[in-house]
């Protein structure tokens, strides 16, 4: 995704790594919540078929809705109500819309592997302060490239970093055994 840096603005590298720690601990897996990611990763252990099968029944939907849209627009430009051009635009729109999704059908894999996705998702989530903090320069730009959606500053006193849509659910989780619940089908809809 692209990242929008301000062009002829400098912001001081300490300012910088402030306002990206202060996000990481939004994110981070804090010691105490770890019983309560074990409960949720042990009740999810035993849903997992269900959980699969709705993400996949969700992205069959998609795409069903999609191809219904490429039906009707198609029928429109046969019954000449809408110009060429515009059918041009829209149905490469639709065209990059299906391919997502069936690349998304083919990433699902197995039950197995959506365990494992999420444990490893875990995992990067409890070491991403620590890899951003011991890291050279290119490895503290993949972790902020990880995290945020874009960075933007109104000069060099303030810095706004948007997370991710996916990070930014797991800033908001409730810290319960409940919302881990829910936060981790989520999680691994968005790995797919």
């Amino acid at each position: 995704m692209p990242k929008a840096f301000p062009s002829r603005t400098c912001i001081r590298q300490e300012r910088f790594e402030e306002t990206i720690v202060a996000q990481l601990k939004r994110i981070n897996i804090a010691p105490e919540e770890e019983p309560l990611v074990a409960q949720a990763l042990s009740d999810f252990k035993k849903r997992e078929g269900e959980v699969a099968r709705k993400v996949r029944s969700d992205v069959e939907t998609e795409l069903s809705r999609i191809q219904e849209s490429a039906n009707r627009l198609l029928q429109k430009f046969l019954d000449n109500e809408i110009l060429k051009e515009m059918f041009d635009e829209a149905n490469t729109s639709l065209l990059m819309q299906r391919k997502a999704c069936e690349e998304k059908m083919q990433s699902l894999g197995t039950e197995q592997e959506m365990y494992n996705r999420i444990s490893n998702f875990l995992d990067e989530l409890r070491n991403m302060c620590g890899a951003f903090f011991t890291a050279h320069q290119n490895q503290m730009r993949k972790v902020t490239e990880r995290v945020c959606e874009s960075i933007t500053t109104n000069g060099s006193a303030i810095i706004n970093l948007s997370l991710s849509p996916l990070m930014a659910q797991v800033a908001a989780r409730e810290k319960t055994v409940e919302g881990w619940n829910t936060l981790l089908p989520t999680i691994y809809q968005n790995m797919a």
